[in-house]
């Protein structure tokens, strides 16, 4: 529910005008709260689990509406929640939700740099290249009708060049 509260702040981007003396404004505290949703044990039975995921779907529901809301604004600010979005997913439906991201977003400029940002922001990792989520993803870039997100396929490469990068660093 705090997400949800959050929802209208974050969209109209007045969340900002509450920041504490660190900087960090409520989004940041609530991520980084102690009773924050950051997982699940398997242990904790199998109510627990399936209360959970329907309590992250609805978390997500939540990103999935401010995204392109924030991405219109062309700050790059929806970055936070494309990861939030796809934290805790399983490769193959994590590639999902990502190809449908990078889908709905590929109106405009951006399109081709959007997807790149999203592969390499840490969203997929090298060892997920090789996976049939990771190539079902570049399948559908390569067959999309949009020019820009067609020459955004080449992602084994993004992956590769974003792991060098950040070994680098």
């Amino acid at each position: 529910r705090g997400v949800a509260h959050l929802e209208p702040l974050i969209a109209t981007g007045e969340l900002a005008k509450y920041r504490d003396r660190s900087g960090a404004d409520p989004m940041l505290s609530f991520r980084a709260a102690a009773n924050h949703m950051a997982g699940i044990h398997a242990d904790a039975g199998p109510d627990a689990v399936t209360r959970y995921k329907a309590i992250r779907e609805q978390e997500r529901a939540v990103f999935r509406r401010l995204i392109p809301v924030l991405a219109a604004r062309g700050r790059g600010e929806e970055r936070l929640f494309v990861g939030m979005v796809l934290r805790d997913l399983p490769p193959a439906e994590r590639f999902e939700q990502l190809g449908a991201l990078i889908d709905e977003l590929a109106v405009g400029p951006r399109a081709r740099s959007r997807a790149v940002e999203y592969v390499r922001g840490g969203y997929t990792v090298i060892r997920d290249a090789d996976t049939p989520g990771f190539k079902a993803l570049v399948d559908r870039l390569a067959k999309s009708p949009n020019p820009d997100l067609r020459g955004a396929a080449d992602l084994r490469a993004v992956a590769e060049r974003g792991t060098r990068s950040a070994s680098c660093t």
